[in-house]
């Protein structure tokens, strides 16, 4: 949408009959105006949540509709900057910065993370790669100490689906998923390839335990699981 910024004027008024980010509240509005309605640069200010914490977004309008700019919840102070489509959800490039420290960079498609990005969570865990639906979908996950996985996640999970754990030894295990359809798993069945065992003798089927787990919050107070392989994990051979 292109912004005429001529024959604007600044004001701050109460928007009693606009309804943004669905916040119920009527908010307060600073900035440009044509019309009566907000164009150009402004300033969206919420009333305070529980009389404590205040919503706001800064940036560009176009006729009345935020077009890009930054968004603060007042009630966890959770920051959106990037851009929004007419329905004011989160669509297109953005950055996204939640209170317990975890970053995401990358697309965005009706207020979820979608298309290619990166997510840098609050232990230090890192996800390169495309997302759906606000979870992963295929790409590199590098753990803490160095430990990755390769590969894609089952359907709006955080579950593995196929692909390569990579230690830092370079040893590889290979999952393989078939009839299992556990909604969350730690124990997993599969293929080693020892990197310091040559030729066949390297290779051993068997189960992995990954040892630790991570809960991840979303904004909107829902969460899931993930898995964090390291070194520590436990890899039991199949008996012969």
């Amino acid at each position: 949408m292109k912004v005429n910024l001529k024959m604007t004027k600044k004001e701050k008024i109460k928007l009693d009959n606009m309804r943004y980010f669905d916040l119920h509240s009527p908010p307060f509005y600073e900035g440009e105006l044509v019309k009566g309605k907000p164009h150009g640069q402004g300033k969206l200010t919420f009333e305070k949540f529980d009389d404590k914490y205040e919503s706001s977004f800064e940036g560009l309008f176009g006729e009345g509709i935020p077009i890009e700019g930054k968004f603060t919840w007042g009630y966890d102070g959770t920051i959106f900057d990037g851009k929004f489509d007419k329905e004011n959800s989160r669509c297109g490039k953005g950055r996204i910065i939640y209170r317990d420290g975890s970053e995401y960079v990358g697309e965005w498609y009706l207020d979820e993370k979608n298309g290619q990005g990166t997510m840098v969570f609050s232990n230090g865990t890192q996800f390169i790669g495309h997302w759906f639906d606000n979870c992963p979908s295929d790409g590199v996950m590098t753990y803490p100490d160095g430990t990755k996985f390769k590969g894609g996640f089952k359907q709006i999970s955080y579950e593995f689906e196929s692909g390569d754990i990579i230690y830092p030894d370079g040893s590889r295990f290979r999952i393989d998923f078939d009839h299992l359809a556990e909604l969350f798993r730690e124990k997993f069945e599969g293929t080693m390839f020892y990197s310091n065992i040559p030729n066949r003798e390297g290779i051993v089927e068997g189960t992995l335990h990954i040892n630790h787990v991570m809960k991840v919050n979303y904004w909107s107070g829902s969460h899931t699981y993930m898995l964090l392989p390291s070194k520590t994990d436990k890899f039991k051979p199949k008996k012969i």
